[in-house]
């Protein structure tokens, strides 16, 4: 089998997609697969084209087509390259942002209709409208809802293969009339030490003069982080225990103001700011708490979210969860908690549950067998 991935960039460590689709493909490698990847819209490129021949097994063949060039040039390179290659399917692996700065490529369900003529289609959606949940502005709902219909537009012309990450987009494309399957996220960070994340997974919390509390990629502005760092230090106080705060990552604008909430509640923090996927593997090898902000529903297609997961931290939402397309709050695959504002004693001391926690191996092998069998 052989598959021709498009994606916007591809620059390792500067987008979650890129990183996903490494790590996917070197996997699909591993097992037989030939594989390249088309970059069509790289804002990391400021130059001529980058071409990327795989060489061993730890490159993946790939073109990266600089944003500066004109939708023409980019349709005629991209028809060029997936014709030498000549695969038996593209996969189109789709954030609308990706591909035009305001995530309406109006020119991109024809292009690729030109370039993949006679090809069979595969699309993930690791995302797909803007204003889908309750309570978006009238200019979010309006902007996501020409983003709707450019999807439909896509699922008319290619009629693909669809999957997506997590059960509310799952729904979403399902109302749409798409025949579509979960493909879990994996995590973008390898485990440097696996035997000691699966000892960590047989044991149970126990009880440490300092809690240490990781918090692992973007932080969303309407977080509540000021209650939250409350029941913190609350408990701290009636446990006599530290708690601190580890953030790891470019945490986004809200890093300053969560640093002297958190500090402000008379509870310690550090930010350790870009690391190597060694030094953050051996950090959450280590950690057994950990928070995040993304909306509990949306828990599934976050990358930092599957990290954690990955080296066996125990998860907490704080977050402002959120109704999307009128489908209602969604339970979460990872059977993740979130924040309610009460007590914090079911967290620090509640049963783990990794029951759920999809690889890199496994969501490879079920992309291989979606190809290999019609999706009813």
């Amino acid at each position: 089998m052989k598959i021709v991935f498009i994606c916007g960039s591809f620059e390792p460590g500067h987008d979650g997609v890129g990183d996903y689709l490494r790590l996917l493909c070197l996997e699909l490698m591993l097992n037989g697969i030939d594989v390249a990847v088309a970059a069509i819209n790289d804002r990391h490129l400021k130059g001529e084209l980058e071409t990327i021949n795989a060489g061993d097994a730890n490159h993946v063949a790939a073109l990266r087509i600089p944003a500066g060039l004109t939708a023409v040039n980019r349709m005629e390179i991209l028809r060029k390259y997936i014709a030498e290659f000549n695969p038996d399917w593209i996969s189109l692996q789709y954030v609308a942002f990706s591909f035009h700065d305001k995530g309406l490529d109006f020119g991109l369900n024809n292009m690729l209709m030109d370039v993949g003529k006679g090809k069979k289609w595969e699309v993930m959606f690791h995302e797909i409208a803007v204003g889908m949940y309750k309570g978006a502005s009238v200019k979010e709902v309006l902007w996501g809802k020409v983003q709707l219909y450019l999807v439909k537009q896509l699922l008319r012309k290619l009629k693909p293969v669809v999957h997506t990450t997590n059960m509310v987009y799952l729904e979403q494309l399902k109302r749409m009339g798409a025949k579509a399957r979960l493909l879990p996220l994996f995590s973008n960070i390898p485990v440097v030490s696996p035997e000691q994340v699966q000892e960590k997974l047989r044991t149970t919390h126990h009880r440490r003069e300092t809690i240490n509390i990781v918090v692992f990629g973007s932080i969303y502005p309407d977080a509540p982080i000021e209650s939250f760092a409350a029941r913190a230090k609350a408990y701290a106080d009636l446990n006599d225990v530290k708690i601190k705060l580890i953030i790891i990552g470019r945490s986004g604008n809200e890093l300053e103001r969560w640093m002297k909430i958190w500090t402000g509640a008379g509870l310690d923090a550090e930010c350790l700011g870009k690391l190597s996927e060694k030094s953050i593997s051996e950090i959450l090898t280590e950690a057994e708490f950990g928070i995040f902000t993304t909306p509990l529903s949306l828990a599934e297609k976050s990358g930092s979210v599957a990290a954690m997961r990955a080296h066996g931290v125990h998860l907490l939402a704080v977050s402002r969860d959120r109704a999307y397309g009128g489908i209602g709050a969604v339970n979460n695959l990872y059977g993740i908690s979130a924040f309610d504002g009460g007590s914090l004693d079911d967290f620090f001391n509640g049963e783990k549950d990794f029951s759920y926690n999809p690889s890199l191996a496994g969501t490879a092998k079920q992309f291989v067998d979606d190809l290999s069998v019609n999706i009813e």
